[in-house]
């Protein structure tokens, strides 16, 4: 496995990681809603990410960074800001505050289906058949996932009580 890859994989186990424990978090605190923790979480993850960027690409990248700085990247931060995240997670959030972990997680799987549906309807963007596969069973996992368990089925059907 080359360097790069065990780099990706590394990144792809410490995201999972750190989302679990987000997750832990989140139900843990029982926030009625959920936008003020994604915001403070957006607070905490500051801090880290700039110290990463110096550290991998150097002091520079920020002057770099400002330089390439205008309307398209401020649109595109607006909206991974208002929208993705503050949205997104006060939603997510919310939701698993009020119900268990189980049936709240799974759905996240819908995520990059939804994304390469968007891309494809505005951005024109076409989609490759490894892609489509891939959407295919994240929704299939979703589906499974939200399927009530046998146990549960049982418990929810009417008990018949025979009287003499």
């Amino acid at each position: 496995m080359s360097r790069f890859a065990l780099g990706a994989l590394l990144l792809c186990l410490g995201g999972a990681v750190t989302w679990a424990i987000g997750n832990v978090v989140s139900r843990a605190a029982k926030v009625p809603g959920g936008l003020g923790l994604a915001a403070w979480a957006a607070l905490v993850a500051a801090l880290p990410a700039y110290l990463i960027a110096v550290l991998v690409d150097g002091p520079h990248v920020y002057d770099v960074a400002w330089q390439a700085f205008g309307w398209r990247a401020a649109a595109s931060t607006a909206f991974t800001v208002v929208l993705s995240s503050l949205t997104g997670f006060g939603i997510y959030n919310t939701l698993l505050s009020r119900y268990p972990s189980s049936t709240v997680v799974p759905w996240v799987l819908l995520v990059p289906p939804v994304g390469i549906a968007a891309a494809w309807l505005l951005l024109g963007e076409q989609p490759n058949l490894p892609e489509l596969i891939g959407g295919a069973v994240l929704i299939a996992g979703v589906l499974v996932a939200q399927r009530p368990s046998r146990a549960r089925a049982r418990e929810a059907e009417p008990v018949s009580v025979v009287r003499p």
